[in-house]
């Protein structure tokens, strides 16, 4: 059975610190204000406790305590996400998505959503009702949207727009970005809609020319700000989206004419109907004269205040729409079945005809409102998880000097890093780094290998092979949290089903094993890394990383990316001696990648979310792979221009603590100490009972020199590059007091260098600093 050196607790917060201390180098660099950290190195023990041969029982049950202070100090906080996938969502919108599909890189709308109706936008897209005063005749419609073949990038069209940098974008460069499509159960017979009927398209009311007559073929349409009747003597004042105000009076009218008198803001109009005037610069439309015999006999003018005339050739197929003689950019319409008989009223939305080039491109988080109805709004709102997010794991290859280093996470969560690649300077020979054993059945000392847990890639170091007790011993450690442990010849290492077939303690310590190592790594959420068995033949890829092919929703596994990676050495006077080259894709045709204006990084998304920069001003410095659990998600909407859109990330983060064990051997008899100065030191007991604590204070000739009765001290003392700390008293009672002080360290205001403990039992205790 495999012994881990780790155990995991969850732990409540706030209680307890996390130990950041690494070796001092000095004991004069130490203050006891902070210890323990100075016994601590990555969170880990790093020290012998020290007892005296012949230690009285008080001593031995202060280190104990002192030991279990320090394993309860010995802990990481870490946090880990637990479930959940970041949703983004709009108010009053709806995504281009449908079940089981998501929009990825490549996919065209319409492959994904083809069709809006009303159950998805009720406002915009609500069913409707011309009614036909005439001839007392209702025209019901529906509306829908269609959406296009667009698809979302990653690139670079337009420095113009983008800057130097590529980037996710919609690509409305040609061809129509959408569709809105006006249905009519009954063919509608515009020519006869005389009396001011009204249609609502896309959340927007428009009114018929009522002077459309037969044999027209342009249909005439007023979108209008505000709707007025105003009476003869009457005056009203109409406020106006700007705030500004028209005052209007209807100073006379005569409905056999269809003409009127009007004073606005005082200025006198003489008008008809059908006329427009425009005073200040707003456009008011006489849609009618009329007159009325109840109560009273009277006549009235109904008005469209700011109206905008819209003209729309309905001849036949699509053609441009005028709003007051002006071509709207980028908008077509066209009127099926004629203007005597409509069936259909549709509308299309062209970006690529706008003069201003970065409506080609919908960037993302931008939005691009709709020109013609300015109802609604087009927005990509986001993509998950992002490009570099937190959630993805990421596999790096840098560059140190003359090597690369390889760094990954693998599917227990676990890190590792170690140099991979070398070249000598002035050399065009890659070779593996001296440490790494590559593929092989016998490994001598120091060297780095890779094994599998079945789908949980390892990545250990042959340390040594000891002899204990007559048994040959292949000390291991695994680089991902530095522990170790032995095996002899049978035992499996680990769980990867690979033993231990032979040992060597001599000259050379060497370990063979019934299999060979391996040269293909397992990452988190399963990509692979494969290693090449050749380094430096340049007919094969030094390195590659595959998309894991489990993972794949609306992709098939057959679109899984490969980026391949040659590495080289430099001879040339350069300033790097081994490099990164161009890098390859097997099925290159499911990534986007692009280089910056310079070309110093190169940059790259796959359909599934894979993404990638390779630095390239100095020769690959680094290669950085994102890669993600589950596929990317493009979520563009169509909302109402009052719509926003919101994130809510995903699951939640739990925060805990994970305790790093004081190994069996930590608790030392000073007679086992041979060097006090090769390692950090607690020592319990004063130089009468511990000869450790002796040498650290120079062997003096009389060994309870400096003691008192009833008095102790905690000090800390220079030892080498290390630190020793003495915990002694006159007697063993004395003693046990200032270890039950030091065992409780965060109930007591420690500091400086040497501290004393006064009292006389374990519950009157007194710290304070020495006399001077």
């Amino acid at each position: 059975m495999r012994t881990k050196a780790v155990i995991k607790k969850i732990a409540a917060l706030g209680t307890g610190i996390a130990m950041m201390g690494a070796t001092l180098f000095g004991a004069m660099a130490a203050d006891l204000a902070d210890y323990p950290n100075m016994f601590f190195k990555d969170h880990k023990f790093n020290a012998a406790i020290v007892v005296g041969d012949e230690a009285a029982a008080s001593d031995v049950v202060g280190a104990i305590d002192l030991a279990a202070s320090l394993q309860y100090a010995a802990k990481e906080q870490k946090t880990i996400s637990v479930g959940g996938t970041t949703t983004v969502s709009a108010s009053e919108g709806v995504e281009v998505k449908a079940t089981g599909n998501h929009l990825t890189l490549g996919e065209a709308l319409n492959a994904v959503e083809d069709t809006f109706k009303k159950d998805d936008l009720p406002v915009l897209l609500a069913d409707g009702n011309v009614i036909d005063d005439s001839e007392d005749t209702d025209h019901e419609y529906s509306q829908k949207l269609l959406t296009s073949a667009d698809v979302v990038k990653f690139d670079n069209p337009d420095s113009d727009v983008f800057g130097d940098m590529p980037g996710l974008y919609l690509d409305q460069s040609s061809g129509v970005a959408y569709t809105v499509v006006i249905d009519f159960d009954t063919a509608l017979n515009a020519t006869a809609l005389d009396d001011s009927e009204k249609i609502e398209m896309m959340g927007k009311t428009f009114t018929f020319d009522p002077n459309m007559a037969s044999g027209d073929n342009t249909l005439v349409l007023y979108a209008s700000e505000k709707t007025e009747t105003i009476n003869v003597g009457e005056t009203k004042e109409v406020e106006l989206q700007d705030g500004s105000k028209l005052t209007i009076e209807l100073v006379g009218a005569n409905s056999d004419t269809e003409s009127a008198t009007l004073r606005v803001n005082g200025k006198t109009y003489s008008v008809n109907s059908g006329d427009t005037i425009s005073p200040g610069g707003t456009q008011i439309y006489i849609n009618d004269v009329f007159t009325y015999n109840i109560p009273t006999p009277g006549a009235a003018v109904e008005f469209f205040v700011g109206s905008d005339k819209i003209e729309i050739d309905a001849s036949g197929g699509y053609n441009d729409v005028e709003i007051d003689d002006d071509t709207i950019t980028g908008v077509k319409a066209s009127v099926g079945g004629g203007l005597e008989a409509i069936e259909e009223i549709n509308f299309t939305v062209t970006p690529s005809e706008f003069d201003d080039d970065q409506y080609k491109y919908l960037q993302l988080g931008e939005s691009f409102t709709d020109p013609f109805f300015k109802t609604f709004k087009m927005e990509f709102a986001g993509v998950t998880p992002e490009l570099k997010d937190s959630s993805k794991t990421k596999i790096s290859l840098t560059r140190s000097g003359d090597d690369y280093k390889l760094s990954f996470v693998n599917k227990d969560g676990e890190s590792y890093e170690f140099t991979l690649f070398h070249s000598d300077s002035g050399s065009d020979t890659v070779e593996y780094y001296e440490d790494f054993a590559g593929a092989t059945d016998n490994l001598t000392k120091d060297k780095i290998f890779i094994l599998n847990e079945g789908d949980v890639t390892k990545v250990f170091k042959l340390v040594s092979v000891v002899t204990e007790s007559g048994t040959a011993k292949a000390k291991i450690k695994d680089l991902s949290d530095n522990s170790e442990f032995k095996v002899e010849v049978g035992d499996e290492i680990g769980d990867t089903g690979v033993t231990v077939a032979a040992l060597n303690d001599g000259a050379t310590d060497w370990m063979s094993i019934d299999d060979n190592t391996s040269l293909t790594i397992t990452t988190k959420y399963d990509g692979t890394i494969t290693i090449t068995s050749a380094p430096g033949n340049e007919s094969i890829y030094d390195l590659t990383f595959e998309e894991g092919t489990t993972n794949f929703d609306d992709l098939v596994a057959g679109n899984a990316l490969t980026i391949e990676v040659n590495v080289t050495g430099d001879s040339s006077d350069g300033d790097e001696d081994i490099t990164i080259g161009d890098i390859d894709f097997d099925n290159a045709n499911n990534v986007n990648e692009k280089s910056d204006e310079d070309s110093k990084v190169q940059y790259g998304v796959s359909k599934f979310g894979t993404y990638f920069e390779r630095e390239r001003e100095n020769n690959g410095a680094y290669l950085d792979i994102y890669y993600p659990k589950e596929e990317q998600s493009f979520h563009i909407f169509f909302m109402p221009v009052s719509g926003e859109v919101s994130t809510t990330p995903g699951g939640q983060t739990i925060t805990y603590y994970e305790l790093n064990p004081i190994e069996v051997g930590a608790a030392k008899l000073a007679s086992e100490i041979a060097d006090v100065t090769a390692q950090n030191l607690i020592v319990v007991g004063g130089p009468c009972a511990n000869s450790v604590a002796s040498k650290l204070l120079g062997n003096p000739t009389n060994c309870a020199e400096g003691f008192e009765e009833g008095k102790a001290i905690i000090k800390l003392i220079e030892n080498g590059d290390n630190v020793a700390l003495l915990v002694a008293g006159y007697s063993a009672d004395d003693t046990r007091r200032a270890t039950t002080v030091l065992a409780n360290y965060e109930d007591y205001a420690l500091s400086g260098t040497e501290m004393v403990v006064t009292g006389t039992s374990l519950t009157d205790i007194t710290v304070s600093a020495p006399t001077p």
